[in-house]
């Protein structure tokens, strides 16, 4: 079956005439005729009741192949719209990964932005450890992926997109020695407490983010416990098992009854939080989402 054939059919189905139909088409009765009974035998049946004069009605057959015969004359002309669409980025599909809760607060902004500018872009996560984000963005698997990082210049062959910088806090619960105080806490004034600290492998990229912590300050923690989870480490912290140390956003919604929380003193460097980037990816869509974040993050500054 000929793509043609199917415009020839829906001429003459929609005319309901031969002669009218070859006009529509630009062309000759004889030929028009000879096609449609080629198409017939093709299928296997009668699609026109043929009667004496230039009257012409569909068959059953042909009342049901006529449905299909336009819905497969659409599909190449949606094809090629999506493809317009694709090409400059309102289209498409968007793969972004991410494990850490404390961006959260920061994606839900973005994408309820990104969404209203792009919604025929297809966005999707990727649950990824951050130590897994180098291997999927060389598949093709995702697009970007969120991570923390206190040095993202050491993200070699990657490009790092710098989203924010976050400050930390020691976060423990209402009856703990460090409520007596407000304001900064010293790291080294932790030298006693036992610190709750994420699997490495389940948050590699926290993990990290803390021994570097503990290395920029030439601190030696008491003692530090893992534990599998971040919303198991927040519980373990609120029912005095230790501290953690925490992103500002991790903990913002927590119930100020159940968890306190004091800013750590800023080191050099602050902890940053970003997308992880191939170099000169080709994605529109990713590109157009990055102009969002921006955006939006650029608002959230002003509006503080």
């Amino acid at each position: 079956m000929e793509f043609y054939h199917l415009r020839y059919f829906v001429a003459v189905a929609e005319s309901l005439s031969f002669h009218r139909a070859a006009e529509r088409l630009n062309m000759c009765q004889p030929p028009l005729s000879r096609q449609i009974r080629i198409l017939e035998a093709e299928i296997g049946a009668r699609l026109f009741e043929r009667s004496r004069g230039s009257r012409v009605s569909l068959t059953d057959a042909g009342k049901i192949f006529l449905a299909d015969a336009k819905k497969m004359l659409a599909a190449p002309e949606a094809a090629r719209q999506r493809a317009r669409e694709a090409s400059n980025g309102t289209h498409g599909q968007l793969v972004l990964a991410s494990q850490s809760a404390v961006t959260i607060a920061v994606l839900g902004r973005c994408l309820r932005a990104f969404r209203q500018r792009h919604a025929k872009v297809k966005v999707s996560f990727l649950d990824l450890n951050a130590s897994e984000h180098p291997a999927a963005l060389r598949a093709g698997r995702i697009d970007a992926g969120i991570t923390l990082s206190f040095d993202p210049e050491k993200k070699e062959n990657f490009e790092f997109v710098h989203l924010l910088d976050l400050q930390l806090a020691v976060v423990f619960p209402p009856e703990h020695r460090l409520a007596k105080e407000k304001g900064e806490i010293d790291i080294h004034e932790l030298a006693e407490e036992v610190i709750l600290c994420p699997h490495a492998e389940n948050s590699s990229c926290y993990a990290v983010c803390l021994e570097e912590l503990f290395a920029k300050a030439d601190f030696e923690p008491h003692e530090v416990r893992q534990v599998d989870g971040m919303d198991n480490l927040v519980s373990m912290a609120i029912g005095g098992y230790g501290i953690a140390i925490l992103p500002k956003l991790a903990h913002a919604e927590l119930d100020p009854a159940m968890v306190r929380a004091r800013p750590l003193k800023a080191l050099h460097k602050p902890l940053q939080l970003g997308l992880c980037t191939l170099p000169r990816n080709p994605s529109l869509a990713l590109q157009n989402f990055l102009v969002v974040v921006h955006r939006v993050l650029k608002q959230s500054e002003q509006d503080r």
